[in-house]
């Protein structure tokens, strides 16, 4: 398979995405965050934003824990109560954020201190 190819198939997938998410019924977006570096997140703030427009989307980002007040400025998000963890015990410790308030789900929001 050649570059334009790869392209072609590129474009096609995209547009196959955006269309998905112009149905009305779809207004959640996830997206998980495994490099934790400041310029990763602003690039995805970026692409989520034009997804989530026009209509008011809910946004959750799964993340490490040091993107915290990235996440607040960037997408204005919260963290959640629920702690992920994983089987391998990675060391970096990893949050749930969201720019909605799950109500008890994720065990809500964390109080602001």
């Amino acid at each position: 398979m050649n570059v334009s190819e790869d392209e072609s198939q590129l474009s096609a997938i995209a547009r196959a995405i955006l269309n998905i998410l112009s149905l009305e019924n779809v207004k959640i977006l996830t997206y998980f965050n495994h490099k934790m570096s400041k310029e990763c997140l602003e690039k995805v703030t970026q692409t989520l934003s034009f997804l989530a427009q026009p209509r008011e989307s809910h946004l959750l980002l799964l993340t490490g824990e040091v993107q915290r007040d990235r996440a607040a400025e960037l997408l204005g998000l919260r963290a959640c109560n629920f702690q992920p963890r994983h089987s391998n015990k990675l060391g970096n410790e990893f949050r749930v954020f969201t720019n909605y308030d799950p109500g008890e789900r994720l065990g809500g929001w964390e109080q602001e201190q």
